[in-house]
């Protein structure tokens, strides 16, 4: 950045050489003044974005918008079956260096795969 003149220096400057330095001047101060709306712009555009986003957030936490399906229609959860195709069991054979094949279970999880049957072969 290059010093900037003292009220003197430039009072001692010819007429023409201060009109230079005044316009020259007054062209950076134009292209400071261009960019910084540039920037403020920028920042009202990601301020905007940034409030749409916390707004958004505010409605979930508030419960005004929960996501998944649309308020008024019927959910659709896939049920378990009673009378499943194939039955696995995996009890731990071992545990902290114990055996456990002779210890009683105590407790149980279900849980059920379901596969998609392959799409009728005129779709493929």
């Amino acid at each position: 950045m290059p010093d900037v003149p003292s009220a003197e220096e430039l009072s001692a400057l010819p007429r023409g050489e201060l009109a230079v330095l005044l316009a020259e001047a007054y062209r950076v101060i134009a292209d400071l003044t261009a960019q910084a709306g540039q920037l403020t712009a920028q920042v009202d555009q990601l301020t905007l974005l940034s409030g749409r986003t916390q707004e958004r957030v505010e409605e979930l936490e508030r419960g005004k918008r929960r996501p998944g399906k649309q308020p008024g229609e019927p959910g659709t959860t896939m049920s378990l079956v009673d009378d499943p195709d194939e039955r696995f069991q995996f009890p731990p054979a071992a545990c902290c260096g114990r055996e456990l094949a002779g210890e009683p279970v105590a407790a149980q999880r279900r849980h059920q795969v379901t596969d998609i049957a392959p799409a009728p072969a005129r779709c493929r």
